[in-house]
C-alpha cells in the first residue's frame, strides 16, 4: 500500500508539473481521446487530498465509456479550479455534485454561442455545489481576468478566466447558473469523440536484457538511479553528465555501446545536439529520449532524424524494461565497455 501510495504521488507531481507547463505553453496541446468518467475519478481522488473534510464530493459512476476529444491535464486542472472555487463558496462545509450526459448542439445554436463551437455531439460534465450562489450582477463578470469577489491578498481572479481560455481552445462551451443562497451549477461541454477506447490492464512484467547502456543526465540523483535500474535489468551502464560528455564516451566505447538514453534539457551540450553528434558517428545506433516534460517540435524533428523512440519522466520500471527490450531484441552487442 505504501509502494502505490509513493508511485502515485510521483505521478500526480508529475502530472501538476504538465499542467503548469501547459499554461505557460498556450498552444501546446495534446489533443487526444479520454475516457470522461476515469478522468473524473482521478480528479476526485485528487479533490479529496486538498479539500476539507466538511466538502462531499458526489459521483455516480455511469459505467459508459463516453470520450472527450481533449487535453488531459488542461481539462482536469479546470475540473479542479471549478470545484476548488465551489469550495470556497461552502465555508461551513457542503456537498459537490459531479454528474455526465450527453447533448447536441445543431447549426443555430452553434451561431448563437459566444464559443466557436461545431454542430455535433458533446459530453456534457454538470458541476453542482451547495454554496452561497453567485450574485446577479457579477455573473456575467466571472470569467473576466483579475475579477474576483475574493479579499485582497485571497485570490488573483485568474483561475475562472483560465478555465474559460481552456474550454475554448478544446472548441468547447460552459455555461453558469446560479441561485444565491442555494448554489451554482457549471457545465462544461466537451466535443464528442467518436474513436472506441480499448481500456487494457497496464503491462507490469519485466523485460530482462543485455548489452552497454550509455546513460545520460545532467542530474547526478537520476544518474545513480538510471544505474540502478538499468543494472537490475540485466544491462552495462555508462554514465555521462552532459551532451558533449556522451559523444565523447561513444567515440572512446563504440564497440561496446548498444543504445544511448538521452536527457533533453543539458548544459554544455544538450540533448538534441549530442543525438545528431551521435549519429553522424553511427547512424544505426538506437538513441532514445529520457524527457519529462513535452517538447513536441524538436521531438518530431529527432523522430524523422531517426531517433527510436521516447520514454516520458517519471517512468516505472517495467516501461523502460519494456522499451529497451522492444528496441534491442534484435541486436547484437560487442565488447565489455573500457
Amino acid at each position: 500500500n505504501y509502494a502505490d501510495m509513493i508511485l502515485n504521488s510521483a505521478e500526480n507531481g508529475s502530472r501538476l508539473s504538465n499542467k503548469l507547463l501547459t499554461f505557460s505553453r498556450k498552444n501546446e496541446y495534446k489533443i487526444e481521446s479520454v475516457l470522461i468518467e476515469k478522468m473524473i475519478i482521478d480528479t476526485i481522488n485528487i479533490l479529496n487530498t486538498m479539500l476539507d473534510k466538511n466538502i462531499s464530493i458526489k459521483f455516480i459512476p455511469t459505467g459508459k465509456k463516453y470520450q472527450a476529444l481533449i487535453d488531459f491535464t488542461s481539462i482536469q486542472n479546470a475540473l479542479l479550479n471549478i470545484c476548488i472555487n465551489s469550495s470556497h463558496a461552502m465555508p461551513e462545509g457542503g456537498e459537490i455534485s459531479i454528474s455526465l450526459e450527453i447533448a447536441h448542439f445543431g447549426e443555430d445554436e452553434c451561431l448563437a454561442s459566444a464559443y466557436s463551437i461545431k454542430p455535433g455531439y458533446f459530453i456534457k460534465i454538470r458541476i453542482e455545489d451547495t454554496g452561497d450562489g453567485i450574485p446577479e450582477v457579477v455573473i456575467n463578470q466571472i470569467f473576466d481576468p483579475f475579477f474576483t469577489t475574493k479579499e485582497k491578498g485571497k485570490g488573483t481572479g485568474l483561475g475562472l478566466a483560465a478555465v474559460k481560455r481552456t474550454i475554448m481552445e478544446m472548441m468547447g462551451e460552459i455555461q453558469v447558473s446560479s441561485n444565491p443562497g442555494i448554489g451554482t451549477v457549471m457545465s462544461l461541454f466537451l466535443p464528442m469523440s467518436k474513436k472506441i477506447i480499448e481500456e487494457q490492464d497496464q503491462d507490469y512484467s519485466m523485460y530482462m536484457g543485455t548489452g552497454t547502456v550509455l546513460f545520460v543526465d545532467d542530474e547526478e540523483i537520476n544518474r545513480i538511479m538510471g544505474k540502478e535500474i538499468l543494472e537490475s535489468l540485466g544491462y552495462d551502464v555508462l554514465l555521462a553528465s552532459n551532451g558533449k560528455n556522451a559523444v565523447e564516451q561513444y567515440k572512446k566505447n563504440i564497440s561496446c555501446i548498444s543504445v544511448v538514453i538521452l536527457d533533453m534539457s543539458m548544459p554544455v551540450m544538450d540533448g538534441e545536439k549530442a543525438f545528431l553528434k551521435i549519429k553522424e558517428i553511427d547512424k544505426t545506433i538506437p538513441v532514445l529520449l529520457c524527457s519529462g516534460y513535452s517538447m513536441a517540435e524538436k521531438v518530431e524533428r529527432l523522430l524523422d532524424d531517426g531517433l527510436d523512440g521516447i520514454i516520458p519522466k517519471p517512468f516505472r520500471i517495467s516501461e523502460i524494461s519494456q522499451i529497451l527490450y522492444s528496441c534491442l531484441k534484435d541486436k547484437r552487442f560487442g565488447k565489455m565497455p573500457v
